[in-house]
């Protein structure tokens, strides 16, 4: 798989908290206890489960390129393609 297609994510609520490294690169659904590994997965649990989007349910992701974005499609694009949810608002 090329590095886009198997981004790494960190929570920004889990970054420095107690737990396993898996559970740090979890992103968590704002609605529930349902958390992903992929921003994609996230993404789609949103809008099939909650059927809202990571803008609307106040969620930014940040590259650590420095890029930030309320979808996957910097993803596609950046050879780093390691983000942290940050929650807005």
């Amino acid at each position: 798989k090329r590095r886009s297609e198997s981004v790494e994510m960190r929570d920004k609520d889990n970054e420095h908290s107690a737990g396993s490294d898996t559970e740090k690169r979890e992103l968590k659904c704002p609605e529930c206890d349902h958390r992903s590994r992929t921003v994609d997965g996230w993404e789609k649990h949103l809008r099939s489960k909650h059927s809202t989007t990571p803008a609307l349910a106040g969620c930014l992701l940040r590259c650590d390129c420095g890029h930030e974005s309320y979808s996957r499609v910097h993803s596609k694009k950046c050879y780093i393609s390691n983000f942290t949810l940050i929650r807005k608002g």
